[in-house]
């Protein structure tokens, strides 16, 4: 499918240049970040790209891994490259989706209906929540946030992926592209000594820290992994691959990601088993148990840390073991902010404070006895990460 939306700029090439330049370099100045430079030669062909934007599609997947967190101001920050491209893809499959409404694709099955429903509403509940908010404007900005993600990369891949043939194509882009990032990472690291307090310096520039960095290889790494099963004749390619991964994942000391991929594979085991709905309702039955039974009489406060002995570990073992023992310090201080978005429904359950808000209002809910010395919080972090 090629689309017909168009940027002529026949008629003003040289302004054109000229103008695409001059906002770069304001924007390197402001945001005092040399690489936003690099986009230009990009931003110079997105005529040509919007021609096709199943083209742009795949470069937005591509540049994914190599996306860095850059602050415009100090209050208004971005993905570069990957989320103006999803500003551009976003307008572009709104013109297209309104000027050309019999190019995009409306037919799904029953699934594809649930899932885009339920997707509506989410999008219609956050609206709603931002009206109550009480930071609006930072609602504000999250809502339009969500709106280009799930409109570029959910509407998106909905609108692209019509065929096996578009499912290999993206997925090839997509595992390329990581993998790219995947060796740079481990070849820094490697460099470091592949050590637990080196990790975090050896994903940048790419990832903000090394929990990112394995979340991301934790949700990709179905790919691969299908891609073994079903190519016999390339298993020793995607075998290699697959190794690469794992080792990245092992040397990224992230433990979410670790459980994800366990969680992953006995997810796919109970939906092959189909045993999927119990496991799900034991799920629930066991955390709703643990609800409530930490929640009577207050038990929580029974695994409250030692403020003195919850500390950071640079050495993994050590950081292990503390987990463990519950006296990890960012364990316990996600406990910490835990418990005050569970206190911060007493008083809004229904529709809450506002996205985006959790920073400025969950303080007065928290319980000191959970208090960590990184409590401050003055990376301005939310409510997990």
């Amino acid at each position: 499918m090629t689309s017909q939306v168009t940027l002529d700029i026949r008629q003003g090439t040289g302004l054109f240049i000229i103008s695409v330049t001059t906002v770069a370099s304001a924007a390197a100045v402001i945001a005092d970040d040399l690489r936003i430079l690099a986009a230009v030669p990009f931003l110079l062909i997105l005529p040509i790209l919007a021609r096709d934007l199943r083209r742009l599609y795949h470069i937005l997947l591509f540049t994914i891994p190599f996306s860095a967190e850059v602050d415009l101001t100090p209050a208004l920050g971005t993905d570069f490259p990957d989320e103006p491209l999803m500003w551009l893809l976003s307008a572009l499959l709104i013109i297209e989706a309104l000027s050309h409404p019999e190019r995009i694709r409306w037919e799904s099955g029953r699934t594809g209906r649930l899932v885009a429903t339920l997707l509506l509403l989410h999008l219609a509940w956050i609206g709603v929540s931002t009206v109550l908010s009480t930071h609006p404007v930072l609602s504000v900005k999250h809502l339009a946030a969500k709106g280009w993600y799930v409109t570029a990369l959910c509407f998106g891949s909905w609108h692209f992926l019509r065929s096996m043939a578009d499912v290999k194509r993206a997925a090839t882009v997509f595992t390329a592209a990581m993998s790219v990032a995947t060796v740079y990472v481990l070849t820094r690291h490697l460099g470091l000594g592949l050590g637990f307090d080196t990790v975090n310096l050896s994903v940048e520039p790419l990832f903000r820290n090394h929990v990112n960095y394995g979340a991301l290889l934790a949700c990709l790494s179905p790919v691969p992994v299908a891609a073994f099963l079903l190519y016999p004749k390339r298993r020793i390619l995607f075998g290699s691959l697959i190794a690469l991964w794992l080792a990245a994942l092992l040397f990224s000391y992230s433990r979410g990601a670790w459980l994800a991929v366990a969680a992953g594979f006995i997810t796919v085991t109970a939906i092959r088993y189909r045993i999927l709905w119990h496991l799900a309702t034991l799920g629930t039955v066991v955390m709703l148990s643990g609800l409530l039974y930490l929640a009577q009489g207050n038990r929580y406060l029974d695994f409250s840390p030692e403020y003195e002995r919850t500390i950071y570990h640079p050495e993994f073992g050590d950081h292990l073991e503390a987990t463990y023992r519950m006296k990890d310090i960012s364990t316990m201080e996600r406990f910490h902010r835990w418990i005050a978005a569970f206190r911060m429904s007493e008083g809004h359950l229904l529709h809450g404070y506002g996205p985006n808000s959790f920073y400025h209002e969950y303080r007065s809910h928290t319980v000191n006895s959970f208090r960590t010395y990184v409590s401050d919080n003055s990376e301005k972090s939310t409510l997990h990460h």
